[in-house]
């Protein structure tokens, strides 16, 4: 993990010392994102999260005589997730699913909040007589996920409690199965352990293609997975779509 995050930042450095004696212009991205993305474990089934992010890019001229460019920026992420888990909950209340559905309708959301500082080295072919230019790029990431927290909502009525009652569950058994809950991803006393905890500082790494048109606007694509893990056996794929402004 130290080796990944200090070729993070002597790519940083490096970038900002182009940036210093280079005398080739690059530019500046201001931009905005849709980040798919699809946590997998090693066993079990993947979930997916919807993503949104804004930041800013700067291409750095790394060469006199090649269009090669540096490129560092700093986004903001947000990451968030809906489930319905009545299969979950019938399993453990040894009910059927149709059973428990006609009585409440439980779901599970996942939010998180991330700064990235992605780094990227770009090559920038100009499409001839026309004003398009394509930017493919290789590059790392370094995200920080400052706030992560998961619920469960139940959303459990009078009647369905009566029902639950008469049924013959106690009103204990319904509060340790059914009790709404909300969750620190980050902190070790609600997650229950080490393994489950999710963890603040990740590396990864990401391909893409941008397209330049008339040198202002920018779209592109591109796709990456972490290094590090999100949580134990847990890794983050990512996909995403870009529309930019350059200056």
């Amino acid at each position: 993990m130290k080796t990944k995050l200090f070729v993070v930042a002597s790519m940083l450095i490096m970038g900002m010392s182009s940036f210093a004696q280079s005398s080739i212009d690059g530019w500046n991205t201001i931009y905005l994102q849709w980040n798919p993305s699809t946590y997998v474990p090693d066993k079990g089934d993947s979930e997916s999260f919807n993503g949104l992010s804004v930041g800013y890019n700067r291409a750095i001229s790394i060469s006199q005589s090649l269009p090669l460019y540096l490129e560092v920026g700093l986004g903001v992420q947000y990451s968030f997730f809906t489930k319905d888990i009545t299969e979950e909950v019938a399993e453990g209340l040894g009910v059927t699913t149709a059973a428990l559905a006609t009585l409440f309708r439980p779901e599970e959301k996942v939010k998180m909040f991330s700064a990235k500082v992605p780094v990227s080295l770009a090559y920038a072919f100009h499409v001839p007589d026309t004003k398009l230019t394509l930017i493919p790029y290789l590059g790392l990431d370094l995200r920080c996920n400052i706030i992560g927290r998961a619920s469960a909502k139940y959303n459990l009525t009078s009647a369905g409690l009566e029902q639950l009652l008469q049924a013959g569950f106690t009103k204990q058994e319904i509060n340790e199965n059914l009790a709404d809950k909300d969750l620190d991803l980050f902190d070790k006393n609600d997650m229950g352990s080490d393994a489950a905890t999710w963890n603040r500082l990740q590396v990864g790494w990401h391909v893409g293609l941008n397209a330049r048109i008339n040198e202002q606007f920018l779209i592109g694509a591109s796709y990456g997975t972490d290094f590090s893990e999100i949580t134990q056996k847990v890794n983050i794929h990512t996909a995403s779509l870009t529309v930019g402004y350059c200056f």
